[in-house]
């Protein structure tokens, strides 16, 4: 049982580090040579996990020529275009210019409910709204709908407007996370008044917020939990 334990400890480190140096994506956002090493890794996992007769070396190794073999192919295909198209393949157009390409949808194994579908999980309900679809490398649709159908902007309708950048989690669950506050360039007296201004204290506050625009979303504690923080 220890071995078993010992053993999982180990790969789950080797994977996790494995993982890490590959990148971060999305199941969804993965290439077809970045999904073959993932299952891979998962095979060479289990086999090393659920067999301690297999020397552990035979899983750990092979792990690390994946890794290896993953980072050398990506450096390979950034420095050439051919290869990089070789491994990756090039995005699909489906839609140009308001034509569908019937050509491209046989070439790619697409039907047109499929397509529709898509369509309709973007919020688009018709086809002739849109001015161009690409399917990309990784398998995700690309719409560009038609400049009428578009929503105009704020610069379009000739309105102020400020960039409102990101949101800051200034306060989680009562604990103020500095690090964050740092970089939203906000100071303690800062937040001291902010929260004087709506007479709340920090410890009864769940998730307070600041975007690069100044904009702060405050959200109370429950107070049921409230009641419960009292008792203690």
């Amino acid at each position: 049982m220890i071995t078993v334990i010992l053993r999982t400890f180990i790969i789950y480190v080797a994977l996790n580090v494995a993982l890490r140096v590959l990148g971060k994506r999305q199941i969804g956002e993965l290439e077809i040579a970045e999904l073959v090493s993932t299952l891979l890794l998962s095979e060479l996992a289990t086999t090393a996990i659920s067999d301690p007769s297999v020397p552990l070396a035979f899983s750990l190794l092979p792990i690390m020529l994946i890794m290896s073999l993953e980072l050398l192919t990506s450096d390979v295909k950034n420095r050439s275009p051919v290869l990089k198209r070789i491994f990756e393949g090039s995005p699909g157009v489906l839609i140009r210019r308001g034509v569908l390409d019937q050509t491209a949808l046989r070439k790619m194994r697409i039907s047109v409910e499929e397509l529709l579908s898509a369509f309709r999980l973007q919020g688009i309900v018709s086809i002739a709204d849109v001015y161009y679809a690409i399917l990309e490398q990784n398998g995700q649709l690309s719409v560009v709908l038609r400049k009428e159908k578009q929503q105009p902007t704020a610069e379009e309708l000739a309105l102020p407007s400020k960039e409102t950048g990101i949101s800051h989690a200034i306060i989680v669950d009562g604990q103020i996370k500095k690090e964050e506050m740092t970089a939203s360039g906000r100071t303690s007296a800062w937040l001291k008044h902010a929260l004087q201004a709506r007479g709340v204290a920090e410890e009864e506050v769940f998730l307070l917020t600041v975007d690069d625009g100044g904009e702060i979303t405050c959200i109370l504690k429950e107070k049921k939990n409230n009641k419960k923080e009292r008792k203690k």
